[in-house]
């Protein structure tokens, strides 16, 4: 099991890396605010999307608990879950979130948006460090998220 996280994590970065190759060219191609607009529509859309799937995983869990067909163990694992998936729904978006003051900033060069010109270089510092931050957690309160990530 412990590969199918390794394949996630291989999928997302080669994600980032035809996302970063597609800006490239659309910067080439269309100089201008064709490339960052197009790139604040993308994330934009990404980050709706899963807004919505977020309410649904939530909205399906009220439904299971509602129902009373629910085993009491499998409520008290889905309880030990919600405990860190908020945090785990921030840094997902937050991945989807941040390029987009990249993209901003490349259109208005606001001051105050300087450290995005930087991103490549602290978000994967600051995403190593909350999802560490989040196992630790995990670890702690003995969720069945962390017993599925160490097989």
């Amino acid at each position: 099991m412990g590969s199918h996280k390794n394949k996630n994590g291989r999928s997302s970065a080669i994600l980032s890396y035809v996302l970063s190759g597609l800006y490239l060219l659309l910067n080439w191609l269309f100089p201008g605010a064709v490339a960052p607009l197009v790139f604040i529509g993308i994330h934009s859309a990404i980050i709706a999307i899963a807004a919505v799937v977020f309410l649904w995983i939530y909205l399906s869990i009220g439904i299971g608990f509602a129902s009373g067909k629910m085993a009491e163990s499998d409520k008290s694992k889905v309880k030990l879950i919600l405990k860190t998936f908020p945090a785990v729904i921030f840094l997902s978006l937050l991945y989807w979130v941040l390029p987009i003051g990249l993209y901003v900033y490349s259109l208005y060069e606001y001051k105050f948006l300087y450290p995005f010109v930087w991103l490549p270089l602290w978000f994967p510092i600051l995403y190593y460090l909350i999802e560490r931050k989040i196992k630790a957690a995990e670890k702690r309160i003995n969720s069945p998220v962390a017993t599925f990530d160490n097989d």
